[in-house]
């Protein structure tokens, strides 16, 4: 089964000037490199070549010639609010999820989340001044099958920015590929937006905003993280998701 990727700065300043390698869906990323989330970052290995968008620069338009829509990732005020509660062993993340915006992808996650899908499974990859990815392995870092069809990449037309804060899916190479996985922007990362590099037409679907926890979302970030079972960015002591609450308040 292809591991989710998607791709990371190498460095501020290497990303600025688009001296990152890139890493395919399964193969690893040398040490000037990035690996995709879900792949495996290498240690002084050659980076693979069938890797998701890249991140040569920053900037770029979407496809239609408008901006992502920074301030949208939570709903206007006023009506019903679809919120997600993330109750993980550092504590619990609450996240106004974007229905109007992004209903295909709050629905699936919805259906993972009724499901409960991501009871008991880990926060499998945190990469500080990032983004922290869960939702598809257990602390025994086995992949969990995916129990839905993938859904069509809404990030083009929801519009919304991967800014801090924004919760959003994971997904391979394939722009429509996204299942259960998900990750947590903890810094503005725009050039994960359609068009943000110029390897990166399609962009990471964003369908909420952390509204409250973002604490907890700092000290999952700050954990220290190696090397396990072919995964790197692997928290040393795993940081579970004990459960996902979606629910109308």
């Amino acid at each position: 089964m292809n591991r989710l990727t998607i791709l990371v700065v190498c460095g501020a300043l290497a990303a600025l000037v688009g001296a990152c390698s890139s890493s395919d869906s399964t193969g690893t990323a040398g040490t000037a490199g990035a690996a995709g989330i879900g792949g495996t970052a290498g240690t002084g290995g050659t980076a693979g070549t069938g890797g998701a968008a890249g991140i040569g620069g920053t900037g770029g338009t979407l496809d239609d010639g408008g901006l992502p829509d920074a301030d949208a990732a939570v709903p206007a005020e006023g009506g019903t609010k679809t919120i997600a509660t993330l109750d993980t062993s550092k504590g619990k993340i609450v996240i106004e999820l974007n229905p109007d915006k992004s209903p295909i992808t709050v629905d699936n996650f919805k259906k993972y989340a009724d499901d409960k899908f991501y009871d008991g499974l880990i926060f499998h990859r945190v990469i500080k001044d990032f983004m922290i990815q869960g939702g598809g392995l257990n602390e025994n870092m086995q992949e969990q099958t995916a129990t839905y069809e993938p859904i069509i990449n809404e990030a083009k037309t929801s519009k919304l920015s991967n800014l801090k804060g924004t919760i959003a899916m994971a997904r391979t190479s394939d722009p429509n590929s996204a299942t259960s996985q998900f990750f947590i922007n903890t810094v503005d990362n725009k050039f994960l937006d359609p068009g943000g590099s110029p390897q990166n037409p399609d962009g990471y679907a964003v369908f909420g905003m952390v509204v409250e926890g973002m604490e907890v979302v700092a000290a999952i970030e700050s954990v220290p993280t190696g090397s396990k079972m072919g995964y790197d960015d692997v928290p040393i002591d795993p940081v579970l998701i004990n459960s996902v609450v979606v629910e109308q308040k």
